[in-house]
């Protein structure tokens, strides 16, 4: 008997598989999104039922899923490399291939005397793939999903991904619903008595891109805790898709190290993707500056704090007394996005930043916010606040660190995977024959 799972949002099935057992789609979920749904609950959601296989009453429907947000989704796609450049690139290489794929089918059809009536049709989709690329493409797949239940079109867009990474599919999905959107992962017919099955382990597609959690390297220990603190607080359902190096184990922080390390990695020829956050502070910039263009891998990247809304007015002291100035690329330290909560004085006031040296390199001085220890423990308390009462969060600043998040995800995105696409070898790859 065939087993059949499927992907499904807010109830409604959009895409079924037949034999296709995608162990890669449970890289985007965790344990923690293991759902058993049945009866009515289950009912919009098995695929078996959606393809007419099992006869049964409405009350023993039982369904094994994974679940989360659209949202989340996506963000866990970008932590793990699935952004719109890999997806551009795989589109257009999955176009080609089905139309090279009628094209076998026509010829194939020709020397077995096909009816007329059947090589027409698989003509006119031929030309429909030939005639897509990936931004065609994508609006048909935003109107194949907006009319299939009133009016299915004669060719699903989604097509081209039957037989290819279904975190290509997740991809282009998202982009097509609201973040607060639930998709569904049925697995059910993999499921052996209420735990999971032996799913065969040896079956690892060659054509499965490579997606493993990429490592974030900063300028020191406070930055790591603050960033995966951030994590687990604010989107703990992506914490496990991110990995920060462990200042814990002896490693030298700094600007200047950040980029030692990095540049060590390239040598050691680490495979998993990399990126290197700096301070948004002149020191910071200047260190970067001793990264040669073109010298590090593609899925390697290297990114400063965003610019600050809070930081275009900041509060500074120097030679000339006191001033207020846009300190952002100037004294951008993970500090300075705390929040104001930890900023502010009693009496309101921020804690100003002090301007140091004078860097040659990049023309600008360098500054620093004043007090960082005593504002590194008002996060602490903050931080254990919201810890142990979550509705804090509401009341308090993470504006600052939202921003920081935001940029390490759209940056993880962009970078490729360590293993780029490539489809299954088929015996056109030896003859060159469609």
């Amino acid at each position: 008997m065939a087993d059949y799972s499927g992907i499904y949002v807010n109830g409604n099935a959009i895409f079924t598989y037949r034999n296709e057992p995608h162990q890669e789609l449970e890289d985007i979920f965790t344990a923690a999104d293991a759902i058993y749904l049945s009866g009515e609950d289950a009912l919009p959601y098995s695929s078996a039922m959606q393809a007419g296989v099992i006869d049964c009453e409405v009350e023993e429907v039982e369904v094994y899923g994974l679940v989360a947000t659209v949202a989340s989704v996506k963000d866990r796609l970008s932590a793990l490399g699935f952004g719109k450049g890999v997806l551009r690139s795989s589109v257009n290489r999955l176009l080609k291939e089905q139309a090279e794929s009628c094209a076998r089918v026509l010829g194939y059809g020709d020397a077995q005397g096909a009816l007329e009536g059947f090589k027409k049709q698989k003509r006119e989709e031929m030309e429909v793939w030939i005639s897509l690329d990936f931004e065609s493409w994508v609006t048909r797949v935003a109107e194949f999903l907006k009319a299939r239940e009133a009016c299915p079109p004669d060719i699903n867009p989604l097509e081209i991904f039957r037989g290819a990474d279904s975190r290509l599919l997740l991809r282009a999905l998202v982009d097509h619903f609201e973040g607060s959107d639930v998709l569904l992962y049925d697995l059910t017919d993999y499921v052996i008595d209420g735990e999971p099955g032996d799913i065969d382990t040896d079956w690892l597609p060659v054509w499965q891109l490579d997606a493993t959690p990429p490592v974030v390297i900063t300028e020191g220990s406070f930055d790591v805790k603050v960033l995966r603190s951030a994590l687990e607080l604010l989107r703990p359902e992506l914490a496990p898709y991110i990995r920060f190096l462990d200042y814990g184990v002896g490693n030298e922080g700094g600007a200047a190290a950040a980029v030692r390390t990095l540049k060590n990695f390239a040598a050691a020829g680490i495979a998993h993707r990399i990126v290197a956050i700096f301070d948004n502070d002149s020191a910071a910039y200047e260190a970067v500056l001793g990264l040669r263009p073109n010298s590090l891998p593609k899925h390697y990247g290297v990114m400063h704090y965003p610019d600050l809304p809070l930081a275009t007015a900041y509060p500074t002291l120097g030679p000339q007394g006191e001033s207020v100035m846009n300190v952002n690329r100037l004294a951008g330290s993970i500090e300075l996005y705390l929040g104001k909560d930890v900023l502010e004085s009693q009496g309101g006031t921020l804690a100003p930043v002090q301007w140091k040296g004078y860097m040659n390199k990049v023309r600008a001085y360098q500054g620093e916010v004043t007090n960082k220890g005593a504002l590194q423990s008002a996060f602490y308390v903050k931080l254990e606040a919201a810890e142990g009462d979550p509705s804090k969060i509401e009341s308090q600043d993470w504006s600052g660190v939202n921003l920081i998040l935001d940029a390490l995800l759209e940056k993880l995105g962009s970078l490729p995977a360590a293993r780029p696409y490539n489809p299954p070898i088929n015996i056109s790859d030896f003859t060159g024959d469609l």
